[in-house]
């Protein structure tokens, strides 16, 4: 099994192969590729599940948060499978700012509107080949990471 360091290296090299992409995604969407690549790589790769790992630590204070997503999921379980592993870390992540939305919500003593929910999904359905180009560099980062741990 490679270490952090390994990973970082080939995914930063890779990422000279994945700049070929770009001559196959129209121009607008292929920064929010290469942004999702390089999230993944350093910030929300498979390795997340390892509270003593180098992805972890880069999460610094913030990492108090990973606490419930460390004991949840087990090592080279989900998080290790192509695509499933990323969606879930997106999601996790998404759960986790609707939780500080709705302790904000709570503490504040306001009552949360609905206009900000029909915001949100005009946002989503707005920038979503932004998110689906930015999710796909996620996933290939991810997947470079699971075949250099095979």
């Amino acid at each position: 099994m490679p270490s952090g360091f390994v990973h970082d290296t080939i995914n930063l090299t890779f990422i000279i192969f994945a700049s070929l992409v770009y001559f196959f995604l129209p121009y607008d969407y292929y920064p929010f590729f290469l942004l999702g690549f390089i999230f993944s790589t350093f910030l929300l790769s498979p390795d997340l599940d390892l509270s003593y790992s180098k992805v972890s630590k880069r999460w610094g204070i913030l990492k108090i948060f990973l606490y419930p997503y460390f004991f949840l999921s087990s090592h080279r379980g989900l998080s290790h499978v192509p695509v499933l592993g990323t969606i879930i870390r997106y999601s996790y992540l998404i759960l986790l700012g609707i939780l500080f939305l709705s302790i904000y919500t709570y503490l504040s003593k306001k009552s949360l509107d609905l206009n900000y929910l029909n915001i949100f999904k005009y946002y989503i359905l707005s920038y979503k080949y932004y998110i689906l180009f930015f999710l796909l560099g996620g996933i290939l980062a991810d997947t470079i990471h699971i075949i250099l741990d095979r």
